[in-house]
């Protein structure tokens, strides 16, 4: 996990020295793990947009995303994506570290029938990532379970 210094050295280097970083934040999951990105605020928009041409870039073996900010929370709900043709599975993030199998079925099988409940899970450690996937029989299912968007689970 990089550091905030780290994090500085690399984009000032970049983009014109320590000055032109005003904050460096880097978020955490509620675990207390690294979420993986950082929020940075540039002194100008020219050392923004040196900083957007790194993306790609790699940092510490990682390949970097780099975007500009947009006015919406980091935290707020994800606008739906458009449903391809026969789509049957549904994403389900910001889940509880808690939540359980049952649950989810619980409260998705009003939509349809569950073939499937899929968590995301570390490949090294195998703990939860906090989202995961349902598979249902039917398409129309996935209909219904996009009007639970937003239901605190």
């Amino acid at each position: 996990r990089a550091s905030e210094e780290e994090v500085r050295e690399y984009f000032a280097s970049s983009c014109g020295g320590v000055e032109c970083i005003l904050t460096c934040e880097l978020p955490l999951m509620n675990d207390g793990r690294s979420s993986g990105t950082a929020i940075i605020e540039f002194a100008s928009v020219e050392a923004a947009a040196k900083a957007v041409e790194l993306n790609g870039e790699d940092f510490q073996g990682r390949w970097l995303n780099i975007k500009y900010s947009t006015p919406k929370p980091i935290m707020a709900p994800r606008e739906p994506t458009q449903k391809q043709d026969g789509c049957v599975t549904v994403f389900v993030g910001n889940l509880s570290w808690n939540i359980d199998e049952d649950t989810l079925k619980e409260v998705f099988g009003e939509c349809g029938e569950i073939k499937m409940v899929r968590f995301a899970t570390d490949k090294e450690t195998e703990d939860f990532k906090g989202y995961g996937h349902i598979e249902f029989y039917e398409t129309e299912a996935t209909d219904k379970a996009m009007e639970l968007a937003g239901t605190d689970i």
